[in-house]
């Protein structure tokens, strides 16, 4: 869509789904910025979509996905829904001619996912998966350091996500089953899957996965994977245990580690550096002092 001018009107935008990311995430970020706005929102549930509707001020608010699709005024259509639902809602927005971002997992099956990619490459608008932590700052800035060689070629990657969803009170039954786009490999895994291949500029070649917990779908997962350069990759992904979200890069000239939920959480540690030594306490209390 390229970077709106200043003296254009706000692009709008539509929201299909009202459940947690539209409500807590998506609205909220969309009423504060002005180079676009929500303009409709869509769910098969009455009571959300009047809900979000009338506490964001949206004029328009629809029943269905294809109402939502075919407003004149939607530019963009945000795919908010289950994943099992994705791949068709997408291919009915582009068909529309609108711009679409869609939540992570892109699909459930390679054949869904080959049918979006081949669809939107054959068209003029974009389609984008919503990948938020490539947008984290620290993360932008520890991809620009391992391009830099910072810590010279990487030899593994370890990350780690972890969220006590299961807490939550009225989570909705598609959260627990794979089949339908939940549990935590899909949920997290995901965006670390990503993360991977964009701090690294790589691709994973070849991946076995671990599952366990008191229910049957990805409580606990870890996967190792090797990508196409050699490196190792490590994720945990955990549903019921207290929240991090880290990456960490094991460098021949040193170590990277990226803590998503910190401000401070971005530490670059040279190869021969002790942990506990007085030198790197020192180093990470300057870290911490002085600007980036």
């Amino acid at each position: 869509m390229g970077a709106p001018h200043s003296d254009r009107r706000p692009v709008g935008v539509g929201l299909v789904g009202c459940g947690y990311a539209t409500t807590s995430r998506h609205l909220p970020a969309l009423a504060s910025i002005g180079e676009a706005r929500a303009v409709a929102v869509a769910d098969l549930d009455a009571r959300a979509v009047s809900d979000a509707a009338g506490r964001w001020s949206i004029a328009r608010w629809y029943a269905s996905a294809s109402e939502l699709v075919e407003d004149p005024e939607v530019e963009v259509v945000g795919v908010c829904v289950p994943a099992a639902a994705h791949a068709d809602l997408v291919l009915e927005a582009i068909e529309a001619g609108k711009h679409v971002l869609v939540e992570k997992p892109l699909a459930l099956s390679l054949d869904d996912a080959d049918r979006i990619a081949e669809r939107a490459a054959r068209s003029p608008v974009e389609v984008i998966v919503a990948f938020n932590l490539r947008w984290h700052r620290l993360v932008r800035q520890a991809r620009e350091l391992v391009r830099a060689g910072a810590i010279g070629r990487v030899h593994a990657v370890r990350t780690v996500f972890a969220d006590p969803v299961l807490d939550r009170v009225g989570l909705p039954p598609w959260r627990l089953r794979r089949e339908l786009g939940g549990g935590a490999l899909l949920d997290k895994g995901v965006h670390h899957f990503d993360l991977w291949r964009f701090v690294l500029d790589d691709e994973v070649e070849d991946v076995l996965a671990l599952s366990s917990g008191d229910r049957e779908d990805d409580e606990t997962v870890a996967v190792i994977a090797r990508l196409r350069s050699g490196c190792t990759a490590e994720a945990m992904l955990l549903d019921s245990t207290a929240l991090q979200n880290e990456l960490v890069l094991h460098g021949e000239d040193g170590t990277l580690h990226v803590d998503c939920y910190r401000s401070d959480g971005l530490r670059l540690a040279p190869r021969s550096e002790l942990p506990g030594s007085p030198r790197a306490r020192l180093r990470r209390g300057a870290d911490r002092i002085l600007p980036r």
